[in-house]
């Protein structure tokens, strides 16, 4: 990759999942998590071989592992930092307290949760997830903010409770699309959170592009939340 055009460019990666057929990392007998030093750093070194980069911008790890020992993992960690191969690290998945235990392992701050959220799954306003990214000063990412599809399936209960709600804020806002107040919904939270999309056409980017744009009150961002939960507030 050209330096030129490296610079431009923030690499994100994960490492923690061992699958069967793998190229690099075959799993034996199943799939399973692994933390372990050695699979931290050769999926690094295969990252960066298959990306024919230098350096990895942020490396998280994909899910919490049962097993994992973070001594072993600040040890990866901190000899990745070292040799200038991984510039920050941070986790995907994780509930709080495994955020913490690895947190209070490290000399250096873990700078994401990649977490999921939507009106689909709100767990993590009451789990503690985004007050503890608050705290931390941490953006976290956030994966199916359009609940992975179910937000166009019109047979589902919250889906038919949002429809209406969101009909009257495209009207109210003029927004172009119920994708782009769902963005916005979700970019109004305080922990201020990147949210990923994982399409490649450009038409389904455009909506979360232009949903920075579009600011919801608070009693619209409410509206959506009693939707999604199935009640008002006590």
């Amino acid at each position: 990759m050209s330096p030129a055009i490296r610079d431009k460019v923030e690499i994100i990666t994960k490492c923690g999942i061992r699958a069967i057929g793998d190229q690099f990392l075959d799993a034996k007998k199943i799939n399973h998590y692994d933390s372990t030093k050695e699979t931290i750093l050769n999926s690094v070194d295969n990252s960066l071989r298959m990306l024919k980069t230098e350096y990895i911008n942020t490396l998280l790890l994909h899910r919490p592992d049962y097993l994992m020992d973070v001594e072993e993992v600040s040890d990866a960690f901190n000899r990745l930092k070292e040799a200038g191969k991984v510039k920050n690290f941070g986790v995907s998945n994780f509930n709080p307290t495994q955020f913490d235990l690895l947190q209070d392992s490290l000399d250096f701050k873990l700078s994401t949760n990649q977490i999921e959220f939507s009106p689909f799954n709100t767990s993590a306003l009451d789990n503690g997830l985004m007050d503890q990214c608050y705290k931390n000063r941490i953006n976290p990412m956030i994966w199916s903010c359009l609940g992975g599809g179910k937000l166009f399936d019109h047979e589902d209960s919250v889906t038919k409770r949002l429809s209406v709600i969101l009909k009257k804020i495209i009207e109210e806002t003029d927004a172009d699309s119920i994708s782009q107040v769902i963005y916005a919904w979700a970019l109004m939270l305080p922990c201020r959170p990147r949210i990923i999309t994982g399409s490649g056409k450009i038409e389904n980017i455009k909506p979360l592009v232009d949903s920075v744009n579009l600011q919801l009150s608070r009693e619209q961002w409410y509206q959506i939340w009693c939707a999604s939960v199935g009640h008002g507030v006590a």
